[in-house]
């Protein structure tokens, strides 16, 4: 609980980040969900939101892919917001009524 007030009051001041201070991000908050892309060959870019309290915060990073790779912070956290969507999926079925996945 300290540790995300501590973040909190550091991020609406303005705080510039280490990399260290980001990567301990992941240790002492609230992961929320994670995504990754298209990796390379020696890292892939990732996305993850922490949730503290009722805010949510974006840290982009690439994640290190052999053990002679480290992940990389470089970039400073921003804050996101959530919104729903609804999504339309069509969904193809022959005419005796077998989707055709």
């Amino acid at each position: 609980m300290e540790y995300e007030k501590d973040f909190l009051e550091k991020f609406d001041n303005g705080h510039t980040f280490s990399e260290e201070e980001i990567e301990n991000m992941f240790y002492d908050l609230e992961e929320y969900e994670e995504n990754s892309y298209d990796k390379g060959r020696w890292t892939m870019p990732m996305t993850t939101i922490f949730k503290v309290g009722d805010r949510f915060f974006c840290v982009e990073w690439e994640a290190g892919l052999t053990e002679y790779q480290e992940n990389s912070y470089e970039d400073q956290p921003y804050e996101v917001f959530p919104r729903q969507e609804q999504i339309v999926v069509t969904r193809w079925y022959t005419k005796n009524g077998v989707l055709i996945d």
